[in-house]
C-alpha cells in the first residue's frame, strides 16, 4: 500500500495530463536550457585557463596541457561514478520516495571520499609516470606542481556532482546555471590574482592556476550545499552523515561505475586519435585540435538536453509510467539530432571562417593548417550528428539505470569500431587524418544506433 501511495505521489510530480510529444518537448526545452548554458560555461573555464596560462610562456602552457588532461581524465571517470546519484534520485523522485533520495545523496558524499583517495595518490606521484612516458623534465615538473595544487579541489568537486544529481533528479536546473556562471567569473578573478600576484599576494605562476581552481571547486561545493540545505533540508543530506551505507553504496557503484568506465572509453578514443594525429605531423595535429575544440563547444547543447531528458525518464520510470519515459527519450533524440544537423550545416558553410577564428588567415604560414582544418570541420559536421544522437541514447539508458549495457556498447563502438577502423583507414589505406575522423564518426554512429535501439527495447519491457 505504501509503495502505491508513493507511486501516485511521484506521478503528480512528473505528469498531470495525458503524455504527448508536444507537451514533453516544451517541458524538456524549459528544463534543459539552463543545463545547456551551464555546460557551455563550464567548457569555457578550461579555455580561459589555457588562454591565461599562455601569458606565462611556453613551458607553463605545456605544463597545464598535460596537467589538466590528467586531472580532467581522472575527474571525469570519478564523477561518472558519482553520477549514479542522479539516476537513483530521479527514479526515487518519480516514486515519491524522499528517504531514498536523501540516502543516495548522502552516500554520494561517502563515495566521493572513497574515490578521492586513489586519485590523490595519482596526482601526487605523477612526475615519475610522466618522465617514464618520455615527457620533458620541465613539463613533467610543471604538471606535477599544478596537479598537486588542484588535487585539493577534487573531493568538493565530486560532492558537488552528488548535489547536482539531487537538483537534476528534481528537474531543478536553474541553480546549476547560476553556480556555473558565478564559478567562471570567480575562476578568472582568482587566476589573475594568484598567477600574477595581485593585491599584495605573491606570484604563484602555473601553481596559482591550480590553487585558484581548487578554491573555485570548494566555492562551488559551498554554493550547492547552501542551496540544497535550504531547498531540500527535509532530506537531511548533511545532518545524517554518520557512516557509510553499504547497500546504497553498492547501488551507486552498480549504476555509476559503468558510467565512469563508459566516459573513460570515450575520452580514451579521442586521446588515441590525438596521439595518432600527432604522428602525422604538427599541421595535422593543429588542424585536428581546431576541429575538435569547435565540435566540443556545440556538443554542450545536446549534452545539456540529454541530461535533462535523463532525469525526466528516471522520474517517469519511478512513477511507473514507461510510455511517458519512452516519449521523453524519443523527444530528446529528435531535438539533439535536429540541433546537430543545424550545426553540421553551419560547419559545412562556414568551415574556412571557423578555422580563421584560431589562426591568422592572412599569414601564408597558416594556409595549410587552415585548409586541413576546413576539411576536418566538414567531417566534424557529420561526426556531430551521431555524437548528439549517441549522448541522447546513453543518457536515456542512464535514466533507466541500464548503464552496464551502455558501457558494453560504448566499448565496442569506440574501440572495436571507431579506433580500429580509424587506424586502418589512416595508416593502412593511407587516408591520413581524414581516415581518423572517418573512424571516429563510424564509432559514434555505431554507438548511436545501438544505444537508441537498446533504449527502445528496455523502455518497452514490463
Amino acid at each position: 500500500m505504501k509503495n502505491t501511495e508513493n507511486q501516485i505521489a511521484g506521478q503528480s510530480l512528473v505528469r498531470t495530463v495525458k503524455p504527448s510529444y508536444s507537451l514533453e518537448l516544451k517541458r524538456l526545452l524549459v528544463i534543459s536550457l539552463p543545463l545547456v548554458l551551464a555546460q557551455i560555461a563550464q567548457n569555457a573555464t578550461s579555455l580561459v585557463d589555457t588562454i591565461m596560462v599562455g601569458k606565462l610562456g611556453e613551458g607553463a602552457l605545456a605544463g597545464i596541457a598535460i596537467g589538466s588532461t590528467v586531472f580532467m581524465f581522472v575527474s571525469i571517470v570519478a564523477s561518472g561514478v558519482v553520477l549514479g546519484v542522479s539516476s537513483v534520485v530521479s527514479q526515487a523522485v518519480g516514486a515519491g520516495n524522499k528517504e531514498l533520495t536523501g540516502r543516495a545523496v548522502r552516500q554520494g558524499f561517502w563515495l566521493s571520499l572513497i574515490l578521492t583517495i586513489p586519485a590523490m595518490l595519482i596526482f601526487w606521484n605523477i612526475q615519475p609516470i610522466l618522465l617514464a612516458l618520455r615527457q620533458p623534465a620541465e613539463t613533467a615538473a610543471a604538471s606535477s606542481q599544478y596537479l598537486r595544487a588542484i588535487s585539493f579541489g577534487l573531493f568538493p568537486s565530486l560532492c558537488a556532482f552528488a548535489m547536482r544529481g539531487l537538483l537534476e533528479g528534481h528537474s531543478n536546473t536553474r541553480p546549476i546555471l547560476v553556480v556555473a556562471v558565478v564559478s567562471v567569473a570567480l575562476n578568472v578573478f582568482l587566476n589573475d590574482t594568484l598567477m600574477f600576484g595581485r593585491y599584495g599576494l605573491p606570484k604563484f605562476g602555473l601553481v596559482g592556476t591550480g590553487i585558484a581552481s581548487a578554491i573555485v571547486l570548494w566555492l562551488i561545493f559551498g554554493m550547492y550545499a547552501a542551496y540544497c540545505n535550504w531547498k531540500y533540508g527535509q532530506l537531511e543530506i548533511f545532518s545524517r552523515l554518520k557512516s557509510p551505507d553499504a547497500e546504497m553504496l553498492r547501488e551507486l557503484v552498480r549504476v555509476g561505475g559503468p558510467i565512469g568506465i563508459s566516459l573513460a572509453f570515450e575520452a580514451s578514443m579521442f586521446s588515441a586519435a590525438g596521439i595518432a594525429m600527432g604522428t602525422l605531423g604538427t599541421t595535422e595535429l593543429a588542424a585536428h585540435q581546431i576541429a575538435l575544440q569547435t565540435a566540443s563547444i556545440s556538443f554542450m547543447i545536446p549534452l545539456g538536453i540529454s541530461i535533462a531528458a535523463s532525469a525526466r525518464i528516471g522520474q517517469f520510470v519511478g512513477a511507473g509510467d514507461r510510455q511517458s519515459a519512452k516519449i521523453a527519450g524519443h523527444v530528446s533524440a529528435l531535438v539533439c539530432g535536429c540541433v546537430m544537423c543545424v550545426s553540421a550545416i553551419l560547419f559545412a558553410c562556414f568551415n574556412r571562417s571557423i578555422a580563421g577564428w584560431y589562426l591568422d588567415a592572412s599569414n601564408p604560414e597558416n594556409k595549410l593548417v587552415i585548409e586541413m582544418a576546413s576539411q576536418f570541420l566538414m567531417l566534424a559536421g557529420i561526426f556531430q550528428v551521431f555524437d548528439g544522437l549517441q549522448v541522447s541514447g546513453s543518457l536515456a539508458l542512464r535514466g533507466l539505470k541500464d548503464t552496464f549495457a551502455a558501457m558494453l556498447i560504448t566499448l565496442f563502438s569506440y574501440w572495436a569500431v571507431g579506433c580500429a577502423s580509424g587506424a586502418f583507414m589512416c595508416f593502412v589505406l593511407g587516408w591520413g587524418g581524414t581516415g581518423l575522423w572517418m573512424g571516429m564518426t563510424l564509432g559514434l554512429a555505431t554507438a548511436a544506433v545501438l544505444l537508441l535501439w537498446r533504449f527502445n527495447r528496455r523502455v518497452c519491457a514490463a
